[in-house]
């Protein structure tokens, strides 16, 4: 961490694919990855932060959650937050499933219950 350090480290907390976080639940849910924010970086650098990849594949929901302002301040301002990735179209396909509409008798050996069943009654 660069710059000067206050009591409470300025951290980040990403949740992946959680569309029930909020401001009442955050505290008991675990976050997928947490950061702490780098301080003090001169204009125009841009601070990257190593995500651990295999918690944030098939991403469809991403939550970041700051906990405190930025050093303690009344306010933080966020200029920017890039992401990284491939994108990858979302699909909601549906399950394919074989089943058998009609029966292939080759299919099911007849036993001999059956095969009486099949004959006529005169």
């Amino acid at each position: 961490m660069l710059g000067v350090e206050s009591e409470a480290p300025d951290i980040v907390k990403i949740y992946a694919n959680r569309d029930d976080v909020d401001f009442g639940s955050v505290d008991s849910i675990d976050c997928t990855q947490e950061f702490s924010l780098l301080r003090d970086i001169p204009h125009g650098t841009i601070a990257e932060y190593p995500t651990k990849v295999a918690k944030f594949s098939s991403l469809h929901c991403l939550t970041l959650f700051f906990p405190s302002n930025f050093s303690g301040s009344e306010r933080t301002r966020i200029s920017y937050i890039g992401l990284k990735g491939e994108f990858t179209e979302y699909n909601r396909d549906p399950v394919i499933a074989l089943y058998e509409a009609s029966a292939d008798l080759a299919d099911h050996p007849m036993t001999s219950v059956t095969q009486n069943m099949n004959h006529s009654i005169h």
